[in-house]
């Protein structure tokens, strides 16, 4: 659950504070989740008080659409960014971005708005992670890796130096990408092979 990492992170010594949750779902609004109060649907965010947000949904494109949806109508967005994370020099982090417990960005990475690193996930020197992209748990990404939009990439998996994944890709737990995924490809085993969907 995304909002209980989020909780976590701040609470192990992040500056933010959390004012509570935001949940389309009714029946918890007014009911408490991981000890804050849900204080209204997605659409009630301009009655909170609060300075900025993280859409805290594990899914990439719920995700992007409700980022999309809120930055058009004026909300701000920050960073939650574990203590344990190590980030080089000349790391340009987006706004939205979510990075968590004993993650490594190398000098020169580039991580776009409203990704999610997962704990212990490694992105290489000069990589570029495109928006609403999701880096799994120990994932390990090489120098100069491109990852696209919205593309997730799964737990444990790695990505030789300078590959470059599309846009909206899955890459399976576990796999070793070794050469080029196109857009909208999900790519699965060691090597990655891209899977055919009629089998």
């Amino acid at each position: 659950m995304v909002a209980g990492y989020l909780l976590e992170m701040i609470r192990q010594g992040q500056t933010l504070e959390l004012a509570g949750f935001l949940d389309d779902n009714p029946t918890l609004i007014g009911q408490h989740l991981l000890g804050l109060p849900v204080l209204g649907a997605i659409r009630d965010w301009k009655t909170v008080q609060h300075d900025a947000a993280i859409v805290g949904i594990g899914n990439n494109r719920t995700r992007a659409r409700i980022f999309h949806e809120l930055t058009c109508q004026g909300e701000r967005f920050t960073n939650a960014v574990h203590p344990t994370a190590i980030l080089g020099p000349e790391v340009r982090l987006g706004t939205g971005v979510v990075v968590g417990a004993g993650v490594v960005i190398s000098f020169g990475a580039h991580v776009g708005d409203n990704v999610i690193l997962s704990a212990n996930c490694v992105v290489g020197h000069h990589a570029q992670i495109g928006t609403h992209a999701h880096v799994g748990p120990c994932a390990a990404l090489a120098g100069r890796v491109v990852v696209g939009e919205g593309t997730l990439i799964g737990a444990g998996a790695s990505v030789i130096p300078g590959c470059h994944i599309g846009d909206w890709c899955c890459i399976g737990a576990g796999a070793a990408v070794v050469s080029p995924i196109p857009d909208g490809a999900v790519a699965v085993g060691v090597p990655a092979r891209i899977r055919d969907n009629n089998r």
